[in-house]
């Protein structure tokens, strides 16, 4: 799968988040329209052949409409993913990337989640506790 941020018009869709936001709001996405859009999305204009895909053509026939439904894309007329009859799908819209973002370095080998809409991700430590700015540099933790 893709690392970083994708960006198309107004959608960016994160990889390292496994997030989709439009003009920076998340957006409602399920597990396999979101796996498909980032194998689509970072595909780079390619086209991704229905070999690819394990599932059911009945399953991802539904993800695609689902990420179209997202988008508000038409199939007649598509700005983000194009239908190729009998052979697959390719992602169209112009994309830039972006280096893998939303993890900071802290110096300690643990990466930390920046805050976003007031949450803050960080990793657990074995012993369950949260990694405290006050342990970080003291040694302890």
């Amino acid at each position: 799968m893709p690392i970083g941020v994708i960006k198309f018009e107004e959608f960016e869709l994160d990889c390292a988040r496994y997030e989709l936001r439009r003009r920076g709001h998340a957006l409602k996405i399920e597990k396999i329209p979101m796996e498909l859009l980032m194998l689509l999305a970072g595909a780079e204009g390619r086209l991704v052949s229905n070999g690819v895909f394990v599932d059911a053509e009945h399953g991802i026939n539904t993800a695609i409409r689902k990420i179209r439904q997202v988008f508000e894309d038409d199939p007649e007329h598509p700005r983000f993913v194009q239908t190729v009859q009998r052979k697959g799908y390719r992602f169209i819209a112009e994309v830039t990337r972006t280096p893998e973002t939303g993890i900071e370095n802290d110096g300690t080998g643990n990466g930390r989640a920046p805050v976003l809409s007031g949450h803050r991700t960080e990793p657990e430590e074995s012993n369950g506790s949260r990694h405290r700015e006050s342990e970080r540099g003291s040694g302890a933790g």
